[in-house]
């Protein structure tokens, strides 16, 4: 391995040559950060609260409206979950209505919640939820982050003293709170039968823990689903009162329906195995062209053996063609770009001549159409008044639908926007005919098909409580559409004229899209994980197959469950201390029915005006979050500036991390406050974070440290004001960010008195001032199996006390690979190199968590002043420090096992079992001086012989392998929330193994 200065610093320029205009562009965006940061306090925006007893609505003028129509749909959630979750709550709760031009019809999915280990977190009771989105995601939203808030305040009380004493003992395992809020949420929806359908016939469920982590909120849904439906609609109630009580899972279970938790879980298998394994008995339609829904945003059917794909990438996005009878794909135009680039929906079509399809750019859309004869792209740019949610593309003209969750309007595009249809509710999908218009609608718990002529105002021809959706048409009087009965999506046509509803194709999955025309009839089924794709050649309406009936799905042909209350007396009778009495929250009074409350509840809390209040003030900012915590890995605790504080720093040392955070309304400008300490003697860390996240991201960091070493002949205080500022941006739609990083660091040793004769040395101190830059390159890829990231951060660093200078390569990646549900694979490489005047010194050994790090006494070199101490944990058989030197490579290799998950079929109910894992490591690494390793810098290949006279001092000069490498084994689980381990390690150094240790690790495995 040969690292010059030269070669490093040819690097250095090459790459950021290869960046200038990034860099040029984004000194301009920092700038003009600054200033909108001023502008930004004194933005103006009427800003409107209406407030009730439980709620504060916070919206845009314009939007007065719109939440009017929806105050009720508030009020009738937030008691039906009270009434379901027999807790009445007398907090009222700030919803935030947001606005985005994202639209997300039927979007399931949960809004997703931070949890990091061992914290005690404290948050208002912040609720936000977008307008543009349809009434079912928005409804969706709503509930479950209502049952987020009832849910915690059931289990962890709601004071401050409650919360701290209960946020690390009522551990439970990682699918039962998400997939709680989930299921309350939707209400277990036919799409979340979809996803667990696919589970079953991928997974089985005679093993529950061997489902892979990513559907665990799924595989809670279904256990609260199984519940509710088994035990009665007071059984979630109960179950929560005695986790509250028991703090255990399986006795809580035990307690609630005093039956056996392994019991409860057979009874969980056999439910959803029964209903599944009945419909896979049935006929079905053989495997279709299968798809990658992750990748594949749309699909264009032109022929039975010829059809096109819009598919995203990290870089961008592609269309391919699909053709012959082994469907050969082939790209026919691919597009790399730096801007958040999506795909309008249902507007990628396609013929034999020409693909077309409609983008939207956060700030335009954009048309696009593809010769096929040619290869040529036109663009044409279209500045529109109103968002698109769907539009239809032909080769004479466009249609565009405009959707909110209370309103739509559909328009024909050419040069300019001609409104053609209007209506209160949201469009789920249209179509056009002959200047013939159908369309689907969503409103309250109504789905409703509507028709409209030339020149006549619109009708509704069929209305139900199921989801209608994705409508075509298939001639002058009949339509084809997808309709949520039993249990999934199936394709039915609709007669235009009698109103009559037959069913015409049948799967046991979800119809998520279809076309049709006198070529094709194309179905896209949704398969969980897949998509599969069905092509015939066209038949004449009249000839096709229509099912009287459909054999409805297992899941319909339960209507009835067993109340554990009414059915005591069959299961006998037990020893358990009974519950009946117990209760740890006061009874409504007076009793509460639920039924008698107005819906039109909000009113002005505001005597002296008979109108919401109002600011002007947007950006102002609320209380978000306050946090408890044990940590052992603060800020910046790699990095030293002098060599005694170093072991100030190391893992060992733990203290309690609590902070507090203001954020404004869209959660997009944060002011974090904290500060870490109280344990370690004399250590202390205040810190505060400033972020703003809109197009760009941009944040200001402050840190200042103190530690002070206590010896007997001298005590030091080590201190660090740190101010950092970073601006970044995806330079390509998927997962590449770029980064602009510049540090001002203040460090200072100042000797403080011991006793009478240090007077004279108390003003001593030594100060350095450092500015540094970096340019940091970040990747992040991650499917449901795979992760994949890495950086690659340069700049120069400045020593502003003594004029010192380096330029600094820090080269990082990380690989996750879930082998199964109990296996998964880890592996890191990191590279780095410091070259200067005063380069930054590398000291590798030990592990970033082991409260037993030890700290290696190795020479350092003194061929250069050294401008930073950075430690680099990692190889485990050995202490920090033990190699150290301007250049660093490190490497680790890791196998988790989560052991017990392979033998315990049924979910495990006590956190260290559920998350106790065997894993074995491989680690490498090496850290040199100079040029290379044989460099006359590396103190390591020098040893020095002194006669026993001392008149003579002999220099040996031997090489030494740097590299070191270790192997071993460990354990660990969670304890309280806590990651804790023990790992034990046995080092290899120059063909010597050495004696094992032994780490205690708090905090992280890997």
């Amino acid at each position: 391995m040969y690292f010059s200065y030269n070669s490093c610093f040819s690097f250095f320029l090459i790459c950021h040559i290869l960046i200038l205009p990034y860099i040029l562009k984004n000194v301009v965006y920092a700038w003009s950060f600054f200033f909108a940061l001023v502008l930004s306090v004194q933005a103006p925006a009427q800003m409107i609260i209406l407030e009730s007893p439980d709620f504060r609505l916070h919206y845009h003028a314009k939007d007065s409206q719109a939440v009017y129509a929806v105050d009720s749909l508030l009020s009738a959630t937030l008691f039906q979950l009270q009434e379901n979750l027999n807790y009445y709550t007398n907090r009222s709760v700030d919803v935030f209505f947001l606005e985005d031009t994202e639209y997300s019809s039927f979007d399931y999915s949960p809004y997703p919640k931070k949890y990091i280990e061992g914290q005690a977190l404290i948050t208002p009771r912040v609720i936000r939820v977008q307008l543009s989105s349809d009434l079912q995601s928005l409804k969706y939203s709503f509930r479950n982050q209502l049952a987020a808030f009832l849910v915690e305040d059931m289990l962890y009380g709601t004071s401050l003293n409650d919360k701290i004493k209960t946020a690390n003992l009522v551990n439970l395992p990682n699918w039962v709170l998400p997939g709680l809020y989930h299921y309350l949420g939707s209400n277990w929806s036919i799409f979340d039968d979809n996803e667990w359908r696919f589970v079953y016939e991928n997974y089985s469920f005679q093993n529950l823990n061997a489902i892979p982590e990513n559907y665990h909120i799924t595989k809670g849904a279904s256990f609260w689903n199984y519940i509710s439906h088994t035990y009665g609609k007071t059984a979630v109630s109960s179950l929560l009162y005695t986790l509250r009580l028991t703090r255990k899972i399986n006795t809580a279970m035990l307690y609630a329906f005093q039956k056996d938790a392994s019991k409860i879980y057979v009874g969980w298998e056999k439910y959803y195995t029964a209903m599944y394994g009945q419909d896979q008995n049935r006929l079905s339609p053989l495997q279709g062209i299968t798809l990658n829904p992750s990748r594949v945003k749309a699909i264009a059917v032109v022929k039975d053996s010829l059809f096109y794909t819009f598919q995203e990438n990290i870089f961008g996005y592609q269309i391919c063609k699909h053709f012959g009878g082994g469907f050969t794909k082939q790209k026919i135009y691919s597009s790399v770009n730096d801007k958040n680039e999506h795909l309008v929906s249902k507007s990628f079509s396609a013929n034999t001549s020409q693909v077309v399809w409609l983008t939207n750019n956060d700030d335009f859309y954009q048309y696009y159409s593809l010769s096929l004869a040619s290869g040529h792209v036109s663009k044409q740019k279209l500045n529109l008044p109103f968002a698109i949610s769907q539009a239809k593309m032909t080769s004479q003209k466009n249609y565009l639908l405009s959707a909110s969750w209370d309103s739509s309007f559909i328009y024909s595009y050419t040069f300019h926007t001609r409104k053609i249809a209007a209506i209160d509710g949201f469009i789920t999908s249209f179509d056009l005919r002959d200047n013939s218009l159908i369309f689907t609608v969503q409103r309250n718990n109504r789905f409703e098909i509507w028709h409209q002529s030339v020149n006549m105002p619109p009708k509704q021809i069929f209305f139900s409580d199921f989801i209608l959706t994705d409508v075509i048409f298939a001639n002058d009087t009949l339509i084809l559409l997808n309709a949520g009965l039993d249990g999934i999506l199936n394709g039915k046509v609709l007669n235009i004229n009698t109103g009559k509803l037959r069913s015409v194709t049948n799967y046991r999955y979800n119809i998520s899209a279809h076309q049709y025309d006198k070529n094709i009839f194309a179905e896209y089924i949704q398969k969980g994980e897949i998509g599969e794709v069905f092509i015939t050649a066209s038949l004449p309406v009249h000839k096709f197959y229509v099912y009287d009936s459909i054999y409805p799905t297992a899941r319909q042909l339960v209507v009835s469950h067993v109340s554990y209350l009414e059915n005591k007396q069959e299961r006998g009778d037990t020893n358990i201390a009974s519950l009946a009495n117990y209760t740890f929250q006061s009874p409504v009074r007076p009793q509460q029915n639920y039924t008698t409350l107005r819906a039109d509840s909000f009113y002005v809390n505001n005597s002296d005006s008979k109108k919401p209040r109002s600011w002007i003030n947007n950006q102002q900012l609320f209380f978000a979050e306050a946090y408890l915590r044990l940590i052992n890995s603060g800020n910046l605790r790699d990095e030293s500036k002098f060599e005694e504080s170093i072991e100030l720093q190391t893992p060992n040392r733990v203290n309690i991390d609590i902070g507090l955070a203001f954020a404004d309304k869209q959660n997009k400008r944060r002011l974090s406050l904290g500060s870490s300490g109280l344990i370690q003697r004399s250590a202390l860390d205040v810190y505060a974070t400033f972020t703003n996240q809109n197009r760009w991201f941009y944040q200001v960091n402050f840190l200042h440290r103190r530690r002070i070493s206590v010896m007997l002949d001298e005590n030091n205080r080590y201190s660090l004001s740190r101010v950092n500022f970073s601006y970044a941006k995806p330079i390509l739609t998927k997962g590449l960010t770029f980064t602009h990083s510049y540090d001002f660091r203040h460090y200072q040793n100042t000797s403080l008195v011991t006793a009478i004769e240090s007077f004279e040395n108390m003003d001593s101190k030594q100060q350095d001032l450092l500015f540094s830059q970096a340019s940091i390159l970040r990747f992040n890829h991650e499917t449901v199996k795979k992760k994949l990231n890495g950086s690659l951060s340069f700049g120069p660093s400045y020593n502003l006390a003594d004029k010192g200078y380096n330029f600094t390569t820090d080269f990082s990646v990380y690989y996750l690979t879930k082998l199964s549900s109990q296996f998964s694979f880890k592996s890191r490489g990191r590279l780095l190199n410091s070259f200067g005047t005063s380069p930054h010194f590398f000291m590798l050994g030990g592990f970033e968590s082991d409260l037993q790090t030890s700290y290696y006494s190795r020479q350092y070199s003194d061929y250069k002043p050294v401008m930073l101490y950075r430690s680099l944990f990692g190889v485990r058989g050995f202490a920090l420090n033990y190699r150290n030197g301007n250049t660093a490579m490190l490497g680790n290799l890791q196998l988790d096992w989560n052991f017990l998950k392979s033998i315990i079929r049924k979910p495990i109910g006590v956190e260290f079992l559920n998350n106790l894992a065997l894993r074995s490591f491989v680690d490498i690494g090496t850290s040199f001086y100079g040029r290379n390793i044989f460099d006359q810098a590396n103190v390591l290949n020098q040893n020095t012989i002194i006669t026993e006279t001392g008149s003579m001092v002999i220099q040996v000069n031997a090489f030494k392998n740097p590299f070191i490498g270790s192997a071993g084994f460990g354990l660990g689980s969670k304890i309280y929330g806590y990651m804790v381990s023990l790992d034990f390690a046995v080092g290899y150094e120059s063909q010597d193994i050495l004696q094992p240790m032994l780490h205690l690790n708090f905090g992280h495995s890997f």
